[in-house]
């Protein structure tokens, strides 16, 4: 395994026992999702830009998202919210000692359906700086 995978992993589990009625938590990118898999959590990093994803040297910063699906609904937002508020002990957990320092809130968007797939989001956003122990 990678300090990726690690970190992922060590993340999801977070979100899992933060939020306990979500179905999963899963360490990757957000895939296919069907109504009976919500509400359901993805936990990646951003990728694209130099350092964003190798991780090759302690010390580089990564911006790590949590995903959070609920169905599509008039209360959609509501829901979303109601499960980011028990991820509050995330910011400043340095998943055992993976990451230098504490996860850095830095920012959160709500997903738009575009595509009318009956799944609404809200993305949380960390930035993490990677330790080698």
């Amino acid at each position: 395994m990678t300090i990726r995978t690690d970190i992922r992993a060590a993340l999801a589990a977070r979100v899992k026992a933060a939020v306990p009625e979500l179905l999963d938590a899963i360490p990757g990118r957000p895939v296919a999702v069907s109504a009976e898999d919500l509400p359901l959590a993805f936990c990646y990093f951003l990728e694209g830009g130099k350092g964003e994803h190798s991780l090759d040297m302690e010390g580089e910063r990564a911006q790590l998202m949590v995903s959070l699906y609920v169905a599509e609904t008039n209360q959609a937002d509501a829901d979303l919210d109601a499960l980011a508020d028990q991820l509050a002990a995330l910011p400043g957990d340095d998943l055992d000692g993976l990451l230098l320092a504490g996860l850095e809130p830095a920012g959160w968007q709500y997903g738009v359906d575009e595509l009318g797939t009956g799944l609404a989001s809200l993305t949380l956003n960390f930035n993490a700086t990677w330790s080698d122990n």
